[in-house]
């Protein structure tokens, strides 16, 4: 007889006429024996394996068994143990009794969990993920409800560890075959990026269902709608593309070849969108849920960014340059009001997705943008002219007034084109003497000097490149160019208050936003040409060789190191004495010559014992910078202003004549 089978006859064989003491003994027998067998039939499930068909027929019949077990004992509980309780025993019988019961509980939920887990790993096998997810819910919620137990707790932690592998598997199964179904291969060096989707397949839909009922497995989706977006759309939008579709024996392909860096035309940009969009919703026709499909799913993470760049990338190059033409206008409003169709019917847009036809269809924002376009390409006409052809602006220093007055722009000089610029685009906001019937001319004049002001920042460094490039900048191109901007931002700032009234209709803006975003754009390209002349010092008065800690000769590089940078100082005091301000220009070459200083009072100081004739040779090459360094600045005695390092290069000098004295 099997040993189930005796625990089954033991069971139903328990007399209890018996002493306490018996029962309590048979009870505690019978409790570690099926703890001892369901601790086997785990470790066996555990090593699954290592299992032959032979140990998986013992677990089936093991819990038939236990299926049979759990009837007579809950016949017992609901009997003779309940019987037994209502005559009165001792409480200690009683709260034993209850112990029973809450660890036959436990064992009875273990047998469920066996089971589900069973059934998890044959619906895993099958790819029946719907399945593994509602195995896996129900598991998860079985062990909330497991008693605990000491005698069980052990076993219930190492089939929640089992379960969370199965759920890890699941993950990255569901990962691997998302991917076999749809790709996005780039290919750098032939300039394409391909689609690579399997034919409609039935698995895949499940794939799809189970990826989105779980949050951590939705980032499968939204990678997917980021790659189209960055690789498919964006390029389709911002240049000359070609689109290919192929097919194998399991894939529909689409290839993304670039054909030029320059942007297509509106028609070419919208036939290839409608031609991705029709092949997206023909091999993607599979739905999430009743109520939303994958490519609503994953068009809701771009489809509003899609919209914006329809517009502002494509969308605004078909504005006409005549008003005469804005009645053939209506052949862009035909043919976006068919790409909107296309993209609502896929339902990559939806109706909360901002509208591009809406766009095209308001003459009035047509005219505006025209009106821009104009006037912007007069601006540039302007900002065409020389950099170099300068004019002083501002008002002087005032040594009695050092620091000045922050509404007065110091005295500088800058293009002649700024001045000629600023006077284009007070015309532009003062109000015309007739106000035009179909645009807003308020809103024209404010866009149109926002865009000039936005547009000298690109356009200036562009065209004037072989002045102001990073790599050869020229240093009066640098200081001009950053003097232009903050001349211009400084004169922004007044046209608040000079044309507020005029400008009702957008009060809410002002222009202290170009203006910061203007002088950002001057001091950064003037900033990156001074640190590229500072590392140049720095790295020549390296070569001046003082470093160390004992000196016996002072090399002949180091003076003529020292009298190089004077060398470059004087150039640049000569370029930018008449083209900076009093304070910025001080400030500038006060930077260079605290360099020298540096390295002079750091690298020397190291020295400890330096004798009278290197004291000599080195006090003659400090002098070099003492005496040729206040000829660079405006006012010589205000060096320590400018010079952190200073008055230490003279304390340096200080020390060194008393010692020599001494």
């Amino acid at each position: 007889m099997s040993f189930v089978s005796n625990i089954l006859e033991a069971a139903t064989n328990v007399d209890l006429n018996q002493s306490l003491s018996d029962i309590r003994t048979d009870i505690e027998i019978l409790r570690k024996h099926i703890l001892e067998h369901v601790d086997d039939v785990f470790v066996k499930y555990k090593h699954r394996n290592t299992l032959n068909g032979m140990h998986v027929t013992e677990l089936l019949r093991c819990q038939q068994a236990l299926d049979e077990l759990e009837g007579r004992i809950e016949l017992s509980l609901n009997t003779k143990l309940q019987s037994a309780v209502n005559r009165n025993l001792p409480k200690n019988v009683q709260e034993k009794l209850k112990i029973v019961e809450c660890t036959l509980q436990g064992l009875l939920s273990i047998r469920s969990i066996l089971t589900l887990i069973d059934d998890l790993k044959n619906q895993l096998e099958h790819a029946q993920y719907d399945g593994c997810d509602q195995a896996i819910q129900s598991l998860k919620n079985i062990f909330k409800d497991v008693p605990t137990d000491e005698s069980i707790r052990k076993a219930v932690e190492t089939l929640q560890m089992v379960v969370a592998d199965r759920e890890s598997t699941l993950h990255q199964k569901l990962g691997q075959k998302f991917a076999d179904n749809i790709d996005i291969i780039c290919d750098d060096a032939k300039y394409t990026t391909t689609i690579k989707i399997r034919k409609q397949n039935e698995e895949m839909e499940n794939i799809v269902s189970a990826l989105c009922s779980c949050v951590e497995r939705e980032a499968f989706l939204h990678q997917l709608a980021n790659d189209l977006w960055k690789y498919i759309f964006v390029p389709i939008i911002n240049k000359s593309v070609i689109l290919t579709e192929n097919e194998d024996a399991a894939y529909n392909l689409l290839t993304v070849r670039e054909e030029s860096r320059n942007k297509a035309n509106y028609s070419t940009v919208f036939n290839n969108l409608e031609q991705v969009v029709n092949f997206l919703a023909a091999n993607l026709p599979y739905t999430i849920s009743e109520t939303t499909t994958v490519l609503q799913y994953i068009g809701a993470d771009f489809n509003s960014q899609l919209s914006d760049l329809i517009v502002k990338n494509c969308l605004k190059d078909t504005i006409l340059s005549d008003v005469q033409e804005l009645q053939n206008y209506k052949i862009v409003i035909d043919a976006t009001d068919k790409l909107q169709k296309t993209l609502l019917e896929s339902q990559i847009f939806t109706s909360a997705t901002p509208s591009i036809l809406e766009y095209v269809g308001q003459e009035k924002n047509i005219c505006i943008d025209k009106m821009c376009r104009k006037y912007t390409t007069q601006a540039k006409e302007i900002m065409k002219k020389s950099l170099l052809d300068l004019v002083e602006v501002g008002v002087a220093h005032n040594p009695q007034d050092p620091l000045g007055s922050n509404l007065e722009f110091p005295q500088c000089s800058v293009s002649r084109h700024v001045e000629e610029l600023l006077i284009f685009c007070d015309q532009l906001l003062k109000p015309p003497a007739v106000e035009s019937p179909k645009c807003d001319s308020d809103a024209k004049r404010f866009i149109a000097v926002c865009n000039i002001m936005s547009t000298y920042c690109v356009f200036v460094p562009e065209f004037h490149k072989p002045y102001l490039s990073s790599d050869n900048a020229m240093p009066q191109a640098a200081a001009v160019f950053m003097n232009n901007c903050l001349y211009i931002a400084c004169k922004s700032a007044t046209w608040d208050k000079l044309y507020a009234k005029h400008l009702k209709p957008l009060d809410f803006f002002n222009f202290l936003a170009e203006a910061i975003n203007m002088s950002t754009t001057g001091r950064h390209i003037f900033i990156q040409y001074v640190l590229k002349q500072l590392k140049e010092t720095d790295e020549t008065m390296k070569e001046a060789k003082l470093d160390g800690t004992v000196i016996m000769k002072l090399q002949p590089n180091t003076k003529k190191c020292i009298r190089q940078c004077l060398k470059q100082l004087e150039k640049l005091e000569r370029v930018w004495r008449k083209i900076l301000s009093f304070d910025k220009y001080n400030k500038t070459i006060g930077s260079f010559v605290n360099v020298l200083c540096k390295h002079l009072v750091s690298d020397t100081s190291k020295f400890k014992n330096i004798e009278n004739g290197v004291r000599e040779e080195l006090l003659d090459v400090i002098n070099l910078i003492l005496n040729g360094a206040p000829k660079l600045f405006i006012t010589p005695d205000q060096m320590a202003l400018y010079v952190p390092l200073w008055d230490k290069l003279n304390e340096f000098v200080f020390e060194l004549n008393s010692v020599q004295i001494s």
